[in-house]
């Protein structure tokens, strides 16, 4: 419910009415009834294979109740269609997904955005595709996972690494190996689980920047500045370790100042899990500027060429004797002494690309992860 407006209206007209401040407190029960959700979806499947189980089409359509208003209805249903095959190679696929209009509390972005509820129907479908052909659960899974390279559904390339494998069996391998294992007698257990892609960023038709400033004070600290709104996910903290590592700085001496407009550029909003791609981004970039910026002067005053130096524990030092260093307060020092100031302002700018809505063909998002949840439930058949 953070993206969209229900009762702020209402707020700011009494706010301007009785020109006070105004506050209006909702119970947890007026909360749930009153603000968008989650989308409820109708999801059907149908999919070809052959006698090996190699998935060869697949044919999905999804209804998405959108209650009483749109709100993020068409950008949510667009998320969960382009995922909605899931992290499967598919030749073929037809994918459709519709939001409809009802008379229940509008809906709109949640966690997930769309890719969530899809799995569930990809996850349910590929079990009973493995009863049909007389694979196991993993075994159907593993025949089909995408690989790097593959095409997505929407045609574009998965170009970065596809860890869904290590991650299923990284999930299994937590169950203690036991899948395998008879129960105990009086004993039912059951063992499932669920692999998931899911998209993160704006997508790539729109274009997203964001900016990070990170400067070096005469004392070695560093300082991070970025406008970003932490909202429990650790992305200021996320961002000072970027920077640590960059600069090769104790992490207790970089500070970061996040969410004043009046001291932090530009990041663009928490929300579409975009922040440590975009931020982070710009973190880095800004910390390696900085850091080559700084390195000539290190390398003057050591006498060697800066190619040659490190960043590590809080020093600049020579990699081949790492005997022979400055601190990073003496560099910073040193570079201001030369007229050199060690600050720079990172920018990062999302790679874009074009979607054709008519086909469904295109750039969708800057990229996936991968996961996988697995499950144990045992129960005694005597005292439930």
């Amino acid at each position: 419910g953070k993206e969209d407006m229900t009762i702020e209206p209402y707020l700011a007209l009494l706010v301007w009415r009785t020109r006070s401040p105004v506050r209006m407190a909702w119970s947890r029960q007026e909360s749930m009834l009153a603000r968008p959700k989650r989308h409820p979806f109708v999801m059907r499947y149908r999919t070809g294979v052959n006698r090996d189980g190699e998935i060869l089409a697949q044919d999905v359509r999804i209804v998405g109740d959108a209650g009483a208003y749109p709100l993020l209805s068409p950008r949510v249903l667009f998320a969960a269609g382009v995922t909605a095959c899931g992290p499967y190679r598919m030749p073929n696929a037809r994918v459709e997904a519709v939001a409809a209009f009802t008379n229940n509390v509008p809906t709109s972005a949640c966690r997930g955005f769309g890719a969530m509820q899809v799995v569930f129907g990809y996850e349910s479908h590929i079990e009973r595709i493995a009863e049909v052909v007389g694979l196991s659960k993993t075994e159907i899974r593993e025949r089909n996972f995408l690989r790097q390279g593959d095409l997505l559904v929407t045609g574009e390339e998965a170009e970065t690494h596809v860890g869904v494998q290590e991650c299923l069996h990284a999930a299994l391998e937590a169950l203690g190996g036991r899948s395998g294992e008879p129960a105990p007698e009086g004993v039912r257990r059951g063992i499932g689980f669920a692999c998931n892609i899911q998209p993160y960023g704006r997508s790539r038709y729109i274009g997203d920047k964001a900016q990070c400033w990170v400067g070096l004070e005469r004392d070695g600290s560093v300082h991070v500045r970025a406008g970003v709104t932490d909202v429990g996910g650790g992305q200021a903290a996320s961002l000072g370790q970027i920077v640590a590592e960059v600069l090769g700085a104790d992490p207790d001496q970089v500070s970061v100042h996040i969410g004043d407009t009046s001291l932090t550029p530009l990041t663009g909003g928490t929300f579409a899990t975009r922040q440590l791609y975009m931020s982070g981004n710009a973190a880095l970039k800004a910390a390696r500027e900085l850091r080559d910026l700084i390195a000539p002067v290190a390398g003057e005053l050591l006498g060697v060429p800066h190619g040659q130096l490190e960043f590590a524990d809080g020093r600049v030092a020579l990699r081949s004797d790492p005997g022979r260093f400055l601190s990073l307060a003496e560099v910073a020092t040193a570079a201001e002494e030369r007229g050199i100031v060690p600050q720079h302002l990172g920018t990062f700018i999302a790679e874009g690309g074009e979607f054709d809505p008519r086909t469904g063909r295109g750039k969708t998002f800057p990229d996936y992860t991968y996961g996988c949840h697995a499950c144990e439930v045992e129960v005694d058949v005597e005292t439930g």
